[in-house]
């Protein structure tokens, strides 16, 4: 009886399903279920599929006699029925005895009647059927080689997936967030980079972002159809995770998973009739065991499949792929009173995070393969896309989009809130913060496919290029700025081969970053050019640079285009020339920002004023130590005329041990090791310089020699020494008294030398064997014999003395009035971190002496003619008329970055302490009150000079923050600015014309072995 009423309920349902000429929307939407209802937080058993719902109407219990006499009406088995109600004895027997006399069995359907007459023959032939339906339906999933079942078409499921879409549309409508809404175009980006790394026939994707903060979901349908809620975007935390996600659910379209549980519920279908007409057996509780042991394990290798591929999906777009372990272990973490796995359609988070990491090693590889590292090794915030494919060209949504213009209203919108910081995965405060719109990465258009290599990397303007190269600028000039000045910040830099490094100087820290970023590295070379040129200002131009790049930001974010700032920022940066060297017109007229000039650079005093300012922003406490042993070491090698000064001409040595003061300079060279001989001095002596062997020479070919007895053997090894000796009395019968070896000295040859009281000295750098050469006067030689009078060196003095407990030898002139060759600062101190550094403060002493006998002029410091520079630069930008005048007045307000820095590395308000700056500086640009314009001349310089050389003072006292940068003796070269200001604003003009960056692929290679902690330990 109860298999009679299961079978008519199915038969009812099957006509209704499948005979109906449209298939009914109940089972559409209930073949989708799984993939429309994957929750990432809650993974409940879904233990009866939606699909055999019908089957589930079973009869009620049978407490009434009514409902007993219809279902007996309809028992086909009078057994069967005395089998069910042989405890029910009713009057209603009699009419189940009419029912089999009237030959009711004739009545049941079709199918039931085949099945009782058939023969063993038809079900073996319904088997075979079966079985070869399911064998021409099975397929092989392409990504991960996994076979199984598959009945429905592609056409089916794109129908199915278009009706879910408009379901979807219906029962979300009022939640979903517009297109130009932020978190709908960062989702939008992160798919764009996403989409072509698959191959989805008749694609049409779409993005829909929820506003739904309590469900943590996300589903693709089939078409291209995807729905973020924001419930998910907090936990997946940046863009990484997102991918992951959006990776994880486009792998589910792309597997074509909706179909295959399709499939898989029509097998459902066709076990629950079977085994409810065959075992007698309620539907609910067949539907319980298929679901446990087919469609809930079929369902998890689905997913377990679906973040296989997504995993490989986003290492191929260039995302982290460790942001998918990351991801599920936030999920493990949020997860509470979870179900067992075998009763989930999900695997646990638990099992996912271990899962993603066995394949962690395949998806490294393949991101390494598509030259994402050569990228991720770039600043913060620098996206990166792969190229696309021709299959996408005909998709209009995968186009990148065009920007466009802000109108005035935006831009005055965008101007008020630049400079917030917008999150789009804190969904609980993005309402109340906004960021103005930066296009993500997106893909490049069709023309460019199968132009470049595979591999390569473009991004564009449309993508945002401009603004991710100042990001990466910003990133740059901030790691530095803290440095800037006296009180400067040191940084620790651990180079590529574990050294560390301690300093503040920017060129110095740059050197080791090994910045990759294209737009960074603009900034690092005009900082490496002004350290070679001027010695000094390598942190000013970093800085400066990146304060333009700033400003320039806020312009673009305003509406400007780059080309009227590039314009803006090229006039501003000739008239902040001219204001420098004094050359604009005498109307209006201005003061000259020259305040001193060396008069006579061959004073120790006056070299030591222009020093003093280049060392104390190395080394605070020491300047007028250190400037005193820099003036007096350039001083010993400044030649007649000083422009042919060479800073290689002086020499640093540090020396462990004793302070600083005992630092002294030596007219000559200092080695730090003793003569191999026993000959430890030498006065007014001929040196020798020999690059090659002093030993026994050696033929290029083997040889053979035959000795027959003893006394060959002694002549033989006798000879050779007795060449030796020849060779040796040779150079002592020249009157060399010193011999400098650049290669290996042989015991026999160490022995002669010894014997003819010859000082030998090995010198295995060829960078100092040239320099000895110059400080002597010798010329090296490749050949071990004697030299010419013209080849052969003169010194006074070299002798070993001792120096902190360490032996050094001493190349030294005695003539204190003659000019030698070369000069060595010999530096003591407790580190070798310290001493390092202070050399780093002495070699831009050095260099800032060559260019001061190139431009002596000097100029306020101590931020003072930065402060000077807006002022005037800021009245140029009120006199221009068009769009260039916004970029001329950002460019002033760049300089303020200088007395801003120097006033918060030194622990001052620098609000306060700017206010003071503009007040004294904004009185001396006040016109003056006179009778006559040579009264006003007169006036303004005795009176107005004094305010406008203010600049910060770092040693406040009793003080406001302020002092008279002249009286005070802080002064800066005047090349040095003008040389920092044009590098600085032609590389930020560079960076601003860029609009778009290719990146090759790396190149490939071996990669070398990666040896163990204790590889080479027994």
């Amino acid at each position: 009886m109860l298999r009679q009423s299961m079978a008519r309920a199915f038969r009812s349902t099957c006509a209704y399903q499948f005979l109906s000429p449209k298939p009914s929307t109940h089972f559409k939407a209930a073949s989708l279920a799984a993939q429309t209802s994957r929750s990432y937080n809650t993974q409940g058993p879904q233990l009866f599929t939606r699909w055999a719902r019908p089957l589930r109407s079973e009869i009620p219990p049978l407490r009434q006699p009514r409902l007993q006499s219809q279902l007996s009406f309809h028992t086909p088995s009078p057994s069967n029925r005395r089998t069910f109600f042989s405890s029910h004895k009713s009057p209603y027997q009699q009419r189940q005895n009419q029912y089999n006399r009237f030959r009711g069995s004739a009545r049941q359907p079709l199918v039931f009647r085949l099945v009782q007459n058939a023969k063993p023959h038809h079900f073996v032939i319904i088997g075979v059927g079966i079985s070869g339906l399911y064998l021409y339906n099975t397929e092989i999933v392409e990504m991960t080689g996994r076979r199984r079942f598959n009945c429905v078409s592609r056409h089916q499921e794109l129908n199915m997936g278009k009706e879910s879409y408009r379901e979807v549309l219906n029962a979300e409508r009022g939640k979903i967030l517009p297109h130009n809404h932020p978190l709908t175009r960062m989702v939008d980006g992160v798919l764009q980079r996403l989409i072509p790394q698959v191959d989805i026939e008749g694609a049409d994707w779409k993005v829909h972002v929820i506003k739904d903060d309590g469900m943590v979901n996300a589903f693709v349908l089939p078409g291209g159809k995807v729905f973020v809620y924001t419930g998910i975007l907090p936990i997946c935390k940046d863009e990484d995770g997102l991918a992951a996600v959006l990776g994880h659910e486009i792998a589910h379209v792309v597997a074509h998973h909706p179909a295959e549980r399709m499939s898989n519920s029509f097998i459902t279908l066709g076990a629950v009739f079977a085994i409810s007409f065959l075992f007698d057996v309620s539907g609910q509780f067949s539907s319980f065991l298929l679901n446990l042991m087919y469609s809930l394990p079929n369902s998890r290798t689905q997913e377990a499949e679906a973040d296989n591929i997504g995993l490989m999906m986003m290492s191929k777009a260039c995302f982290n792929p460790e942001a998918a372990v990351k991801l599920w272990a936030r999920m493990h973490e949020q997860e509470r009173q979870a179900p067992p796995q075998f009763m989930s359609t999900h695997p646990t988070s638990y099992n996912r995070m271990e899962a993603i990491q066995g394949w962690l090693d395949k998806a490294e590889a393949t991101y390494e393969e598509n030259g994402c590292s050569s990228v991720k090794g770039y600043m913060p915030g620098f996206r990166t896309r792969r190229q696309a494919t021709g299959r996408l060209a005909g998709s209009p949504s995968c186009k990148p989009s065009k920007p466009t213009t802000a109108a005035p209203k935006i831009a005055r919108h965008y101007s008020s809130i630049h400079s917030l910081t917008f999150n789009p995965f804190d969904i609980q405060s993005h309402h109340l913060r906004t960021r103005p719109n930066i296009m993500s990465l997106s893909i490049p258009g069709p023309s460019q496919a199968g132009l470049f290599k595979p591999g390569y990397q473009s991004h564009d303007a449309e993508d945002g290029a401009v603004i991710r190269n100042i990001e990466a600028c910003q990133a740059i000039s901030g790691t530095v700025q803290t440095s800037l000045g006296p009180y400067g910040r040191n940084k620790i830099v651990i180079n590529h081969l574990q050294k560390m490094i301690l300093t503040s100087d920017a060129a110095t820290i740059l050197r080791e970053l090994d910045v990759v970023h294209p737009a960074a590295k603009l900034l690092v070379m005009a900082s490496q050019q002004q350290d070679a040129e001027m010695g000094d200002g390598t942190n000013l131009v970093i800085v400066l640079a990146g304060e333009l790049l700033k400003k320039a930001e806020e312009l673009i974010r305003m509406g400007l285009k780059t080309s009227d700032i590039v314009s803006g920022y090229e006039k501003a940066q000739n008239y902040a020339l001219k204001v420098l060297e004094g050359m604009l017109p005498p109307t209006p007229p201005m003061i000259d920002l020259e305040v001193d000039r060396l008069q006579e650079i061959r004073s120790a005093t006056e070299l030591s004023k222009a020093l003093r300012t280049v060392v104390a922003s190395k080394q605070s406490g020491t300047e007028d130590a250190l400037a005193a042993l820099v003036a007096e070491a350039v001083l010993a090698v400044l030649p007649r005329n000083p422009a042919n000064f060479n800073v290689d001409n002086v020499r640093v040595v540090k020396i462990m041990g004793g302070s600083l003061e005992q630092s002294k300079v030596v007219k000559g060279m200092v080695f730090p090791r003793e003569p191999d001989g026993i000959i430890k001095k030498a006065t007014k002596a001929k040196v020798g310089v020999f690059s090659c062997p002093i030993d026994i020479s050696q033929t290029e070919t083997k040889g053979t020699v035959l000795l027959k007895n003893a006394q060959e053997m002694m002549d033989f090894t006798s000879g050779e020494e007795d060449r030796l000796e020849i060779a040796i009395k040779e150079l002592y019968d020249s009157g060399l008294r010193v011999v400098v070896a650049g290669s290996t000295v042989g015991d026999l040859a160490m022995h002669y030398l010894n014997r003819f009281n010859i000082l030998v000295i090995k010198i295995l750098s060829k960078f100092e064997l040239r320099r000895l050469c110059r400080v002597v006067g010798a010329t090296p030689l490749a050949r071990l014999g004697a030299p010419m009078p013209d080849e052969m060196g003169q010194i006074d003095v070299v002798e070993t003395t001792e120096i902190g407990g360490d032996r050094v030898t001493v190349f030294r002139q005695e003539d204190v009035n003659a000019i030698t060759r070369t000069a060595t600062i010999v530096l003591r101190g407790a580190t070798q971190n310290h001493l390092e550094d202070v050399e780093r403060a002495i070699d831009d002493g050095v260099n800032v002496v060559k260019a001061i006998t190139k431009d002596p002029r000097l100029v306020p410091g101590a931020g003072a003619t930065e402060i000077e520079l807006v002022e005037r630069i800021s009245n140029f930008a009120d006199r221009t008329p068009g769009l260039p005048q916004y970029a001329i007045r950002k460019f002033a307000e760049a300089f303020e970055v200088v007395p801003r820095t120097l006033a918060e590395s030194a622990g001052l308000d620098a609000t306060e302490v700017l206010s003071r700056l503009y007040t004294a500086h904004h009185r001396a640009s006040a016109p003056g009150e006179s009778s006559s314009e040579e009264d006003e001349e007169e006036g303004s310089s005795e009176e107005e000079e004094p305010y406008w050389t203010t600049g910060v003072d770092l040693e406040v006292g009793d003080s406001d923050g302020t002092l008279d940068t002249v009286e005070e003796g802080i002064l800066d070269l005047m090349a040095t600015k003008m040389s920092a200001i044009r590098l600085a604003s032609e590389a930020a003009r560079t960076v601003l014309s860029v609009d778009q960056i290719i990146v090759s692929r790396q190149a490939g290679g071996p990669k070398p072995p990666q040896g163990g902690g204790d590889w080479d330990q027994d």
